[in-house]
């Protein structure tokens, strides 16, 4: 199942699929919405979902080796898939938000020469609870994600697209408690580099590269925090994003971040203090992974 697919259970609440591994048959979710009295109410807390649902989320998963929230398929009562509703968008768009899409896919098609059939859309667009204010929530499915990428730096430079203006900084500032991470001047200022989301027209967008690569560990080894330098920034734009990077003593490891905050974050030559679950894989390779609500990136030396 697509990531970014909506979920509809036999409560008509909804959930986002934000990974489904495949060979676990685990399906990953993220509460979104309660109905109340005919009207959806965003989840705030995951709590609150796990209250008044009559069927286990959250599980140990196989794959993760650790409790997440992961759906039974035998629940899902309606499924949103994200490329159905673009392809019918792309086709037919009923209100200025669709429309608005509409324009921002196929820009970003022209000039990357990708097929629009690649991209699927989001967030409250997908599930039509949109406002004329809702952001756009795309996804890249495709193989050639470096020309999209670099299709979006173009349209930076062309002046076509815009950062993230100060005022929904602010807003994804506090909704991301990033306070406990870093500074507002810091976290403006690492924004404002993002290519993966900013402003097109009146709308706010991001893209979540879906990069579609196994991830499981042969050997969990436990938490671990240390300093790092970036090696290689070339994949921190993808979801999961991938830093190399070499820490204080030398070693050399990989970064795999599966929280989307942190895609697109710093550059070649930077350092962070980084905290997650240290691995090793079946290769013998040692990497960091960023996954649960403990888990940070903490930027310590960047450029302007």
């Amino acid at each position: 199942m697509l990531e970014l697919t909506g979920i509809k259970d036999k409560f008509d609440n909804i959930f986002y699929v934000i990974y489904f591994n495949e060979k676990y048959n685990e399906l990953f979710i993220i509460p979104k919405y309660i109905k109340i009295n005919d009207t959806y109410i965003k989840i705030k807390d995951i709590n609150e979902i796990l209250k008044i649902v009559d069927y286990p989320l959250l599980k140990k998963s196989k794959f993760l080796k650790r409790d997440a929230l992961i759906f039974p398929f035998e629940e899902i009562k309606l499924v949103y898939n994200p490329i159905a509703k673009l392809k019918r968008i792309l086709k037919e768009p009923r209100d200025e938000s669709e429309k608005r899409v509409k324009e921002f896919v196929e820009l970003l098609a022209e000039e990357s020469g990708e097929s629009t059939a690649s991209f699927g859309i989001g967030g409250s667009i997908l599930l039509g609870l949109h406002r004329p204010d809702s952001d756009m929530d795309i996804a890249y499915y495709g193989k050639e994600p470096f020309k999209v990428y670099f299709a979006l730096k173009k349209l930076r430079e062309k002046k076509e697209l815009d950062a993230l203006p100060e005022e929904y900084m602010l807003k994804l500032y506090k909704e991301r408690e990033a306070e406990e991470i870093m500074d507002y001047k810091t976290f403006e200022l690492l924004e404002q580099r993002k290519l993966i989301e900013g402003k097109f027209k009146d709308k706010i967008y991001s893209i979540k590269f879906v990069n579609r690569k196994e991830y499981e560990p042969s050997l969990v080894l436990g938490d671990f925090e240390t300093n790092v330098i970036i090696e290689d920034d070339s994949q921190n734009f993808l979801f999961p994003s991938i830093y190399q990077v070499k820490d204080i003593s030398g070693k050399r490891f990989d970064v795999i971040s599966f929280k989307l905050r942190y895609a697109e974050m710093l550059k070649k030559g930077e350092h962070a203090l980084i905290r997650g679950q240290l691995e090793k894989d079946k290769q013998g390779n040692m990497r960091v992974v960023i996954q649960s609500n403990k888990d940070y990136i903490k930027p310590l030396l960047y450029s302007s």
